[in-house]
């Protein structure tokens, strides 16, 4: 066998046993198994060998290109995507258990949402890059949209105010953090988040898009996302944002949820300064619908800053990122305007 059919057999097995081991997870959870999908496979095989010619280890191509605009490459018209990256692992059953051993990445491989997967798997012997791990992965997971038109309800979902975290998470926004497995190598999942830096940030918040209205933004926490999984199609799920506290301490402050009244299905949180000046000056724009979360103030100083981004495409609607989306934004996006610091987490 030459060379050439030697790489193409090696590959065939490895995403064959990706996919198996990836079902047997979701077995052990009484979850469907994801069916091999050519288009996503493309997808992230694609990515693979970016990364691994181009020299980066990230969700973001060095063009800027994300997940969403790679399966749109590749002509999947879907309804959720998802994305795990991993670098340095040897064999499938390595990778795959690294992943399995981060939350995020669990948490891609278990979302009930996902019906289909695509593997990509690139090996560079002549890396000398400054990023270099020689095996570079890719998964990534994807719900097509559906052939008939959907009747969604862009109506707002209801929130616990004061029990569930109820406001705010990844679009692909959030720059996803680099996490060393216990295979001795690196991955990564779309919008894993960063460590608690306040004992009472315990709690995550997830981000979810509006399909119906691409570039705004929902985030919510456990008990919503599922609720919003079950009857609000139209959310697609990016991932894990960050974490807030779930209960008030004197080190805490809330922040509170507004829905866009001109625009239904579009949120704005904020802290209670601007919550009491919405309410006496814009309630014909926004309605307040309660507290979402607990979090540190802005300008505290005490943990990392999170932004507030306006999308100037679509006046009163809103995205929050932390320093190093807010970077990666700021390069490629230039209809989301920096508005400061909205809180500390």
């Amino acid at each position: 066998m030459s060379s050439f059919g030697l790489r193409l057999f090696m590959l065939s097995e490895f995403i064959t046993q990706v996919v198996a081991l990836t079902n047997v997870e979701r077995a052990n959870e009484g979850l469907q198994p994801l069916t091999l999908n050519s288009q996503l496979s493309a997808t992230a095989q694609g990515h693979s060998e970016d990364m691994a010619v181009n020299d980066f280890f990230s969700h973001t191509g060095l063009d800027g290109d994300r997940l969403g605009d790679r399966a749109e490459q590749n002509n999947y018209d879907y309804r959720a995507l998802g994305e795990n990256i991993a670098a340095g692992q040897r064999t499938p059953a390595q990778v795959v258990q690294a992943w399995i051993n981060s939350p995020g990445h669990r948490e891609n491989i278990l979302n009930p949402n996902f019906t289909e997967i695509g593997i990509g798997y690139e090996f560079l012997a002549n890396d000398r890059g400054e990023v270099n791990f020689n095996h570079y992965w890719t998964q990534v997971f994807g719900r097509p949209a559906a052939t008939s038109a959907n009747n969604v309800n862009n109506n707002s979902v209801s929130i616990d105010n004061n029990v569930d975290v109820a406001a705010a998470n990844e679009s692909e926004s959030n720059a996803p953090a680099t996490n060393v497995s216990e295979s001795s190598g690196f991955s990564s999942a779309e919008l894993s988040g960063n460590a608690d830096t306040s004992e009472g940030l315990n709690s995550p918040i997830f981000r979810l898009q509006n399909r119906d209205q691409p570039g705004n933004y929902l985030y919510v926490g456990e008990s919503e996302r599922n609720s919003i999984r079950q009857n609000n199609p139209n959310f697609q799920e990016e991932g894990f944002a960050f974490n807030v506290g779930a209960e008030a301490n004197d080190d805490l402050v809330g922040m509170y949820r507004f829905q866009n009244l001109t625009r239904p299905g579009t949120y704005l949180f904020v802290g209670e300064a601007e919550r009491n000046s919405i309410n006496q000056n814009f309630s014909d724009t926004f309605v307040e619908e309660g507290l979402a979360f607990n979090v540190i103030e802005a300008g505290s100083g005490i943990g990392e800053s999170i932004y507030r981004l306006q999308n100037t495409n679509q006046p009163g609607t809103y995205l929050f990122v932390d320093q190093t989306e807010l970077g990666s934004i700021q390069q490629s996006f230039s209809n989301f305007v920096n508005e400061g610091v909205a809180f500390e987490i």
